[in-house]
């Protein structure tokens, strides 16, 4: 990224006042002027759109089995982050291979499995209990996700395609947090709940469409030389980026369908800094869980293209286009100079726990910075205010001593200079 550089030589006369920690007394602010970097994108770099089948379109149920469909079975013949050892998958390994002996159809196989499951495991309604497979197995209690769990492990024994679900399921009337699981057997793939004893072929959605919602499956979908693509709270999401350059465009499709979801689960490659993002992106994160902050490290600006609608980005920062439009929904990690979207009032929140904001610019016309707005930056060390800003005593709060604060006049600056 460019660095901007403060032309500190030429701030107009002023005391400049350095924060004590934590901010226990009123902001001191002088005048000067700020020097602002100009944010340059490129827009060739956005992806260009295809004719993949928009998943968003249909309903959940339709979504899963429009992706299970594409997905080879005998992929599904894994653990995943299933937890068991290997003398504990070998101990429930002999008990299914009694359990169905002398049964040779698969869903024969599958059937009795998932009876017994049903039919011998008791659900806890209150207090803990451990859901891996085995404790499950040989204390014969669990919620959903044990029984989940246990009936794919027995059918894993016996080398029948299972993938565990998670999502939402109609539970006495209401849609609730729920575990299950799809299972494959002779060339179908079926719906199983044996936490509610119901079982399905996934092809008849017509029979549980309306009850069950499944929202993210344990299974890579697809891979490539350079993403892996995950079903994740709805989306097909990115999640895992292998390899990629100092620009990184995301796909706009991947299998034949939209991508509409980028939360990366896996460290991104450090010579990305700079993503840009199309118009299919819906999504970065998930209740303010967004993966770029843990694992897109060295990522300094993120690009989004005007015409996506639920997301936009401005100098380099996310933001919704939905809610809450004005605080950043995310700063990149890598970024070190910030000028904030225009907007009258900045409230708590703004900005909290940036490792490396260097320089902050509030743009002309905000009348106020609210208490908190910016927290725990610990290593910012200026920001520009218009003049006439009002600024609250605590509006910079749990900062390096370091800190300097200056006022500007309304529509003041200086030429930008800036080195690669």
């Amino acid at each position: 990224m460019r660095k901007n550089i403060l032309l500190y030589s030429l701030l107009l006369a002023g005391f400049m006042f350095s924060c004590e920690s934590q901010m226990d007394e009123p902001v001191s602010i002088s005048k000067t002027d700020y020097v602002k970097e100009e944010v340059s994108k490129d827009e060739n770099m956005f992806p260009t759109e295809d004719d993949a089948v928009k998943l968003l379109d249909y309903s959940y149920c339709n979504q899963m089995l429009c992706l299970l469909e594409k997905v080879d079975p005998q992929d599904c013949i894994v653990l995943y982050d299933t937890k068991i050892k290997d003398d504990e998958f070998q101990e429930i390994k002999l008990f299914t291979d009694n359990l169905v002996k002398g049964l040779t159809n698969k869903v024969e196989i599958m059937d009795k499995i998932f009876f017994w499951v049903a039919d011998n495991i008791d659900y806890v309604w209150q207090g803990y209990v451990d859901n891996d497979p085995y404790p499950v197995f040989k204390n014969r209690k669990a919620i959903c996700q044990g029984y989940a769990n246990l009936y794919k492990v027995m059918l894993l024994t016996q080398n029948i395609p299972v993938i565990s679900i998670n999502g939402l399921a109609n539970i006495g009337g209401h849609m609730s947090g729920h575990a299950w699981n799809y299972s494959y057997a002779n060339g179908d793939w079926f719906m199983a709940d044996p936490t509610n004893r119901r079982i399905d072929m996934a092809v008849n959605i017509s029979g549980y469409d309306s009850d069950y919602q499944p929202l993210s499956a344990e299974l890579a979908l697809f891979e490539n030389d350079n993403y892996i693509f995950e079903f994740s709270n709805g989306h097909l999401n990115i999640a895992s980026v292998k390899q990629g350059s100092e620009k990184l465009t995301l796909p706009y499709s991947a299998g034949g369908f939209v991508v509409t979801s980028f939360n990366p689960e896996k460290e991104m490659p450090a010579e990305v800094k700079e993503v840009y993002i199309g118009k299919n992106i819906a999504s970065i994160g998930v209740d303010g869980s967004i993966g770029l902050k843990q694992y897109g490290k060295s990522v300094e600006m993120v690009y989004i293209d005007p015409e996506n609608s639920e997301l936009e980005s401005i100098n380099g920062v996310v933001y919704l286009k939905k809610g809450d439009t004005v605080t950043p929904y995310f700063i990149p990690n890598g970024m070190t100079s910030i000028e904030f979207k225009p907007n009258k009032v900045y409230g708590k929140g703004l900005v909290y726990g940036h490792e490396n904001l260097e320089e902050m610019y509030f743009p002309d016309g905000v009348e106020k910075i609210e208490d908190y707005a910016v927290e725990a930056c610990p290593k910012l060390k200026y920001v520009s205010i218009p003049e006439k800003t009002e600024v609250s005593e605590n509006a910079f709060y749990g900062m390096s001593q370091e800190i300097e604060i200056h006022r500007r006049s309304e529509g003041s600056g200086i030429p930008v200079v800036t080195v690669d």
